[in-house]
C-alpha cells in the first residue's frame, strides 16, 4: 500500500514546490544540454553556489531517454520524482529498522510504524526531486549504513582489538559515500552529519575505525562532487564553500528577508491535526532532554539549533527532519517523565484517547487522499496545456508580465524544459504590443498567459476573442488552502486566441 501511494504521488505531483527545485536543477541540466542560455538561469549559477549532482543525475536520464528514443520532459520529471520517492521510502524503513528495536511500548512502536508509512506529508515530500529531499535520503542512508556496519563488527568489550570485518568495512564506506553526497546535495545536513558521528563515538564502542573508514570515502565523494561541479561550471570550485560565502558571509539569504528562531519550529505544527500538533511539539521538546543519549536526538538536535540561528527560514528546510520526526515521536513519548506518562495513562483519558486517535487517523487519511494527487506546482496544468496544444504544429504564447521578472515570470519560465520546440516563448506587457503580437500567421497557435481571470483588456477592447484553455490550481484556494503552499501563489489563465 506505502509503495503504491508513493507511486500514484510521483506519478500526479508535477511540478516543483519550490522554484528552486526545477530552476536550480532541471534548468541547469538542460544548460548543459544546449537547450538554455546561460543569461536566463538564476543568480546561484552565476555564483557557482549550488552542487552538479542533481542536474549531472537529470542529464544523465535525459540523455539515455534519448539514446532509447523515448525522451518526453514529462516522462523523465516522472522518473526523477520517482526514484526520489522510492529512495525516501527506502531510507525511512531501513531507519524504522533500527529505531522500533529502542521503543519499549508497543502502542508506540506501531505509531512509529505506521507514520513512517502513511504520515500524510511524506510522500509528497519524498517525491520532490530536490536538494532538500535528496540531501536528507542520503543522510539517514549513511547513518544507517554506519549502523548496519556497526552490528556486523559484532559485540562484546574485545571487538576493538579484533580486524575489521570486510563487511563492516564496505558499509563505513557506503556510508561515508552517502554522507558525501548528502553534504553537497545539501549543506545543511552537516550539523546532523557531525552529529550521528559524534553519537558513534560516544556510545559505540571501537566505531572511531568505521568512522575513519567513513570519513576517507567522504573525501572520496567530495572529490567526485567536485569533478562533477566541473562539469556542471566548466571551472574548478567547491560549492559548499560558495554557497556558505554568498548565503552567510554576504547575506545573501538574509536579504530575502528573515525571521525568529521559533519559526524553525512552526513548519512541526503541520504534521497533525491541532491541537495534537502542539502537543507532539510539547513532547519533542521534552525528548530533546530525555532523550538525549538517542541517535536521533544527535541528529535532529544539531540540525534545528543550526537553522535556528540562521536569519533566513522557509518551510522547506524542515523537510529533512521528516525522516526522524515520525520516529522521534514516538521515542519522546515512550520516555516521557513517569509521573506524566502515568497521568496520560490514567483510565478517565481512555475515551479521550481513543477519540483522539481517531480524529488523527481520519485527518491523516484525508490529507494523505489530497497530496496524493494534487500536483505540486499550481501553474502545472498551464505547462501541460502549452505541450499539448503546441506539440504538433507552430504556437506563439504571449507571456504578459507582472512584475520583477523573476518572481512575476516563474510560471513560464518553467516551461523551458517542458516546452516543445514548436512553442516560442515571450514578454508582451497588456497594450498595442499585444494586440500586434497576437496577430501571427496563419497555422500558429496563439497563447496568452496572464496573471488573471479576465481576458486581457486590450485584447478585448480590440475585439479579440479569447478562449479559456488551462487554469492554474490556485482557483481551488478559493476555498480550499492546502496548509498555505498554494494560496499564495497568483491565478494565472492560458488563453488562446481564436481567429
Amino acid at each position: 500500500m506505502a509503495l503504491a501511494i508513493n507511486v500514484l504521488t510521483a506519478w500526479f505531483n508535477g511540478g516543483y514546490l519550490h522554484p528552486d527545485e526545477h530552476w536550480q536543477i532541471v534548468e541547469f541540466a538542460w544548460y548543459k544540454l544546449g537547450h538554455q542560455p546561460v543569461s536566463v538561469l538564476p543568480w546561484e549559477f552565476a555564483a557557482h553556489a549550488r552542487a552538479g549532482f542533481l542536474p549531472w543525475l537529470t542529464a544523465a536520464v535525459v540523455t539515455l531517454m534519448r539514446a532509447a528514443g523515448v525522451f518526453s520532459p514529462f516522462v523523465a520529471a516522472f522518473l526523477l520524482r520517482l526514484a526520489s520517492a522510492l529512495l525516501g521510502l527506502w531510507v525511512s524503513l531501513r531507519l524504522a529498522v533500527w529505531i522500533l528495536p529502542t521503543i519499549r511500548r508497543l502502542e508506540y512502536r506501531r505509531l512509529a510504524f505506521y507514520g513512517t508509512l502513511f504520515l500524510w506529508v511524506a510522500p509528497f515530500l519524498h517525491a520532490r526531486f530536490s536538494a532538500e529531499s535528496w540531501g536528507a535520503s542520503l543522510m539517514f542512508l549513511g547513518l544507517t549504513l554506519l549502523l548496519d556496519a556497526d552490528a556486523a563488527c559484532g559485540t562484546g568489550g574485545e571487538r576493538s582489538n579484533v580486524s575489521m570485518p570486510a563487511r563492516a568495512a564496505a558499509l563505513a564506506a557506503c556510508a561515508g559515500l552517502a554522507w558525501g553526497f548528502a553534504f553537497f546535495c545539501r549543506v545543511q545536513m552537516a550539523p546532523s552529519i557531525v552529529g550521528a558521528g559524534l553519537w558513534l563515538l560516544v556510545y559505540r564502542r571501537g566505531t572511531w575505525r568505521l568512522l575513519a573508514v567513513a570519513v576517507a570515502a567522504f573525501v572520496v565523494a567530495s572529490v567526485a562532487n567536485v569533478a562533477i561541479d566541473h562539469w556542471l561550471y566548466d571551472a574548478w570550485v567547491f560549492t559548499p564553500f560558495q554557497y556558505f560565502n554568498v548565503n552567510a558571509l554576504q547575506g545573501r539569504a538574509a536579504a530575502l528577508g528573515t525571521s525568529p528562531w521559533w519559526m524553525t519550529v512552526a513548519p512541526l505544527l503541520l504534521l497533525v491535526l491541532p491541537p495534537f500538533s502542539v502537543l507532539a511539539l510539547a513532547a519533542l521538546l521534552i525528548g530533546a532532554w530525555t532523550c538525549r543519549r538517542h541517535v536521533l536526538a544527535w541528529t535532529m538536535v544539531p540540525f534545528v539549533v543550526a537553522h535556528a540561528a540562521v536569519g533566513h527560514k522557509e518551510l522547506r528546510f524542515m523537510v529533512p527532519m521528516l525522516f526522524p520526526i515520525v520516529l522521534a515521536l514516538p521515542v519522546a513519548l515512550d520516555h516521557l517523565p513517569a509521573r506524566l506518562a502515568a497521568w496520560l495513562d490514567a483510565p478517565r483519558l481512555t475515551a479521550l484517547r481513543a477519540v483522539s486517535l481517531w480524529l488523527i487517523v481520519i485527518s491523516n487519511t484525508a490529507a494523505l487522499v489530497v497530496v496524493t494527487f494534487i500536483t505540486a506546482s499550481p501553474t502545472f496544468p498551464l505547462i501541460e496545456k502549452v505541450a499539448e496544444l503546441g506539440g504538433s504544429h507552430p504556437a506563439r504564447l504571449l507571456v504578459i508580465p507582472t512584475g520583477p521578472a523573476q518572481h512575476g515570470l516563474d510560471p513560464w519560465q518553467g516551461m523551458t524544459f517542458y516546452r516543445p520546440d514548436t512553442v516560442s516563448a515571450e514578454l508582451v506587457p497588456d497594450g498595442p504590443d499585444l494586440v500586434r503580437a497576437a496577430s501571427a500567421p496563419a497555422g500558429t497557435t496563439v497563447l496568452v498567459l496572464e496573471a488573471g481571470r479576465t481576458p486581457p483588456a486590450s485584447l478585448s477592447a480590440a475585439g479579440v476573442r479569447c478562449v479559456p484553455r488551462a487554469v492554474s490550481l490556485a482557483r481551488m484556494t478559493d476555498r480550499f488552502d492546502l496548509v498555505g503552499l498554494i494560496a499564495n501563489k497568483p491565478v494565472w489563465t492560458l488563453w488562446e486566441v481564436e481567429r
